[in-house]
């Protein structure tokens, strides 16, 4: 069997094939996280437009955390590492997430001709920091948390009972073996089955309607002010 031979030109054709292949596929994977990254940043920032990184000592070892340098509009920076007065300041913890994105982008021996391909514009200046336009991407709107209040009043107790619950459907479970071990009080009044329903809603709506008058609760919902949560994962396209 003969061997066949290859030439140095044809070893290095292939090589060269397979970083281009390689390089593409990290290319891609920036454009993904830089969509992912608009959406964040636009929860802060719903104007801005360009993020400003410094990337020293970050490649092409992917293992150094980039540095979030400036966010900002058409009309000027919105928020700067360097600027202590300017308004709207992100706090510690969200610059520390913007950044854990862009160390996710760039964890895959980026080169800076892989960031040009995708996109990032290379300052002048100074030829670590990088300047990424953020796509154009709907950004979900950020969720007001909701908790659900229960009042419970029995004419057993000298004061009425008030818990807090994440669901509606978590109150009426809390209140349902209350009403179980208390079914004595309706068993056999007109409509009243001798045993409580299995399901906990028919149990709470049926023996409150045997107590009317005399046992009563409430369950709504209240908005939780200077609290907001994150877009449900995968809202907004």
């Amino acid at each position: 069997m003969t061997a066949q031979h290859v030439t140095d030109e044809e070893v290095a054709a292939w090589v060269q094939q397979a970083w281009a292949a390689g390089d593409a596929a990290r290319a891609e994977h920036l454009r993904r996280c830089a969509v992912r990254l608009a959406r964040l940043v636009r929860q802060h920032f719903p104007g801005a437009a360009t993020v400003t990184v410094d990337l020293t000592d970050c490649m092409p070892r992917g293992d150094v955390r980039p540095s979030l340098v400036r966010i900002g509009e058409p009309a000027g920076a919105v928020w700067d590492w360097d600027d202590p007065d300017i308004e709207w300041r992100l706090t510690l913890p969200e610059t520390r997430e913007i950044e854990e994105l862009l160390f996710d982008a760039l964890a895959f021996d980026v080169t800076h001709q892989v960031l040009a391909e995708a996109g990032w514009q290379q300052a002048e200046h100074d030829h670590e920091q990088y300047t990424l336009p953020l796509p154009a991407v709907e950004v979900p709107a950020a969720r007001v948390p909701v908790v659900w209040l229960l009042h419970h009043d029995d004419d057993a107790r000298t004061t009425g009972e008030v818990t807090v619950h994440p669901s509606e459907q978590a109150g009426v479970a809390h209140l349902a073996p209350k009403v179980r071990e208390s079914w004595h009080r309706v068993a056999g009044e007109p409509g009243v089955p001798e045993v409580p329903p299995a399901d906990d809603a028919q149990a709470v709506r049926v023996y409150f309607d045997a107590r009317e008058g005399e046992d009563g609760y409430s369950l709504y919902p209240v908005e939780v002010p200077g609290l907001v949560l994150p877009p449900l994962e995968g809202a907004g396209g």
